[in-house]
């Protein structure tokens, strides 16, 4: 062996100590090159756009108790249908969606905008009926299991309030989409003192009294495209099993003989076929901020009925009974009877006159109107 073969362990020596810096040097990289697809790091405005998706263009769905959700109770395995926002056990909402329909996408239904952003700060999950952020919200609207934290709002044109939902936007990275909307407002119907005096004044001397509300359900949903509005009916439609009701009854104190004592009492409200009564809870009387809560009642001038969206006619109701009436009887009390026989003991009949139609006839009803808004999601 000559000197010279010495050369090759230094030569050896030297490589493999480049090859060692120039390993290591990529190894330094690879958690680098290799951070897209880890787990934790989300395409966040991948998840902000799939939850604007959702809440904008699908109206969201009832459906039964998760086994193993907080609030499952072991027992509760019943499936319910009709419109989520309806159900007052949250834990009966599968998902959450804000459209009237899916053949209305960006148009919102208020009823589902007011259920949806009524929530409590770090409410019980335990709670079958308050929403809490996040985990009520992660679970019907934002899904996955990475715990997200996000923020939703929605701005609507001529409300001074922007309602939203969830935590401050932080100042780092975050996913963010916004969509402009509009969203359809309820319909309903005030019958006053001239509606009262032109088609159903009573002029005859009778102790009760019968006045009729009749929703045509068959028409409401199969007139839809009517004038003025052709484009985006679903919009302008009124549907008595998603909406809410809304009548109103005025000026009684004003209809009576100007020397009378009628004192009005309102003795029941049912709902026809079926005969079935209604709550009280949907009663308001004179004004009142509360319901009245049991009936017989006395009324002085104005009654109103508030029918929320499912809770009084469901959807499967006006499917099974298209034709519906909505009865109130009065009984006259008043003490001192009027003698003068053009205005007759009491006011208020339908009798003679056939039942009081709620329908697209802008003359008796207010339309559902759109309002413009913005949706705005943030998550991160």
């Amino acid at each position: 062996m000559s000197d010279n073969c010495g050369n090759l362990s230094v030569d050896f020596l030297a490589g493999f100590t480049i090859f060692i810096i120039a390993f290591i040097w990529v190894a330094t990289m690879i958690p680098g090159l290799l951070i897209g697809l880890q787990a934790h790091n989300i395409d966040y405005d991948a998840v902000a756009y799939r939850t604007g998706v959702i809440l904008v263009e699908d109206p969201g769905a009832a459906g039964k108790v998760i086994p193993g959700a907080p609030c499952y109770s072991g027992s509760d395995v019943s499936t319910v249908s009709g419109p989520w926002e309806s159900q007052s056990d949250k834990c009966h909402i599968a998902r959450f969606g804000l459209a009237v329909s899916k053949d209305t996408p960006g148009i919102l239904d208020e009823n589902k905008v007011n259920r949806f952003f009524c929530w409590t700060v770090s409410a019980d999950p335990n709670d079958r009926e308050k929403f809490s952020y996040p985990i009520d919200y992660q679970e019907r609207a934002i899904f996955g299991d990475y715990p997200y934290r996000f923020n939703i709002s929605l701005e609507v044109a001529g409300e001074e309030r922007v309602r939203s939902i969830g935590d401050v936007i932080p100042d780092g990275n975050y996913g963010y989409i916004r969509r402009d909307v509009q969203i359809k407002g309820s319909s309903n119907a005030t019958i006053n003192k001239t509606i009262i005096q032109t088609k159903y004044w009573s002029k005859e001397n009778v102790t009760t009294d019968v006045f009729t509300i009749h929703l045509n359900c068959t028409k409401l949903l199969g007139d839809i495209r009517h004038s003025p509005h052709q484009v985006d009916y679903r919009g302008y439609q009124i549907d008595p099993g998603l909406d809410n009701i809304i009548i109103n009854i005025t000026d009684l104190n004003t209809l009576h003989y100007p020397t009378s004592k009628t004192t009005t009492n309102l003795s029941s409200i049912t709902i026809n076929p079926g005969n079935m009564p209604l709550g009280a809870q949907y009663t308001y009387i004179d004004g009142n901020a509360t319901p009245v809560g049991t009936l017989p009642s006395n009324v002085m001038s104005n009654i109103s009925l508030v029918f929320p969206a499912g809770r009084v006619i469901s959807d499967s109701m006006e499917v099974a009974n298209p034709q519906l009436y909505i009865t109130l009887t009065f009984k006259n009390t008043n003490p001192d009877p009027t003698i003068n026989g053009t205005y007759g003991d009491w006011f208020l009949n339908s009798s003679m006159s056939g039942p009081f139609e709620y329908d697209y006839n802008m003359a008796n009803v207010t339309q559902p109107q759109l309002q413009n808004g913005v949706l705005e999601v943030a998550v991160w």
